[in-house]
């Protein structure tokens, strides 16, 4: 008994133990040692009695049977199908319905999960979700977890009110989203490396009220956003370099109320703002129809990643950002159709902003003010 104490006591100064340390850890479709496998897929359980398959041949309905069907996995088989309608999931239980899901019809809500899921268990089937795809108000939900198939949500993919969400990596082989994605309210989410094979969105990108989001690296693959591009009141983001590859916007482009946002040189291939964008074919290199709102960035120092930016057809909206000292981001600007707003930016040379902006052409009003930056 002594020993086994010990023993113990040591496994648990090393840190966590490998997968089936436990009984039926292999089979709990749960990743318990964290290294991204999940039950028989980790090697850990290689040789676990869960995971030692019988010999299957699933052409029968004698299910559970050495030679028959075997929807339920029992024989380590699993057969993947299409599943029409939707799914609404609030217990660990319930994710037995979308077991075997290929694809689901309708829309997948995952919300007010019970404290005994703090990860979402393998899917090893799912790779398409047709309507929206939900993960919301889950108080202890830690991880994303099952989701490493997924390669398209063909509606909108929502995170909303997931106070402890750290981990989105399993969306790391997600490559479109053909409605919006929305990620608001996550206070423990610092990175979005789990988007690193997302190359479009359809609709909106909306990215709201994440305390703790620094930066957006993890869009790497990011090219073009059919609507607008909100990004506020996210307090740790401090650069959008993640965004290198992003080359068109079909709405509009906000950057608002980012108390932590120093520079958006992560903007500097774009292309195309506007509505409509991405339908319109070949754009000039330097046209961009559309609204452009840059305010209430406490940290904000420049406008350097804007260089491409020629003509707007809606308003440009500047104001506001108390640490902004250069607008030189605009020199290439020729045209406003809507209002043309630089003002109340503290660091910044009243006489500068109106040397860069005297020559734009503007449809709407024009108030270039306020600026009472030291010009020496």
């Amino acid at each position: 008994m002594l020993l086994l104490v010990m023993l113990l006591l040591a496994a648990c100064a090393e840190g966590r133990g490998p997968e089936g340390q436990y009984p039926s850890e292999c089979i709990d479709r749960a990743d318990n040692d964290v290294d991204g496998l999940f039950d028989c897929e980790d090697p850990d359980c290689a040789v676990a009695p869960d995971c030692i398959a019988v010999g299957d041949d699933d052409d029968s309905s004698d299910d559970g049977g050495a030679s028959g069907d075997d929807d339920s996995a029992e024989d380590g088989v699993l057969e993947c199908e299409p599943c029409p309608g939707s799914f609404e999931i609030g217990t660990l239980a319930e994710f037995d319905d979308i077991l075997a899901c290929e694809s689901i019809s309708g829309h997948l809500r995952i919300a007010s999960l019970d404290a005994t899921v703090p990860q979402i268990p393998s899917l090893p089937c799912l790779t398409q979700v047709g309507g929206p795809l939900e993960v919301s108000d889950n108080d202890t939900l830690v991880s994303l977890g099952g989701f490493h198939e997924l390669t398209q949500v063909e509606g909108d993919l929502r995170l909303f009110m997931n106070p402890l969400l750290e981990d989105v990596s399993s969306l790391e082989n997600l490559v479109e989203v053909g409605g919006s994605l929305a990620i608001d309210y996550q206070d423990s989410l610092t990175q979005v490396d789990g988007f690193s094979s997302l190359v479009s969105v359809g609709e909106v990108l909306h990215i709201y009220a994440n305390e703790s989001i620094e930066n957006f690296d993890g869009f790497s693959s990011l090219s073009s956003v059919g609507g607008r591009v909100a990004i506020g009141s996210n307090n740790a983001l401090t650069n959008v370099d993640g965004l290198e590859s992003l080359l068109f916007v079909g709405g509009s482009l906000q950057l608002d109320e980012n108390a932590s946002l120093v520079q958006i040189d992560g903007l500097s291939n774009l292309v195309s703002v506007g509505d409509d964008a991405v339908g319109l074919g070949p754009l000039a290199h330097d046209e961009v129809p559309g609204s452009v709102s840059v305010s209430n960035n406490w940290l904000l120092e420049t406008l350097d990643g804007l260089e491409s930016l020629a003509t707007v057809v809606g308003f440009l909206r500047c104001s506001s950002n108390p640490a902004l000292y250069s607008i030189d981001g605009l020199a290439n600007l020729m045209s406003v159709g809507g209002d043309l707003t630089v003002s109340d930016n503290g660091m910044l040379c009243q006489s500068d902003a109106e040397s860069v902006l005297n020559s734009v052409v503007v449809g709407g009003q024009s108030d270039v003010a306020g600026n009472s930056g030291n010009c020496d």
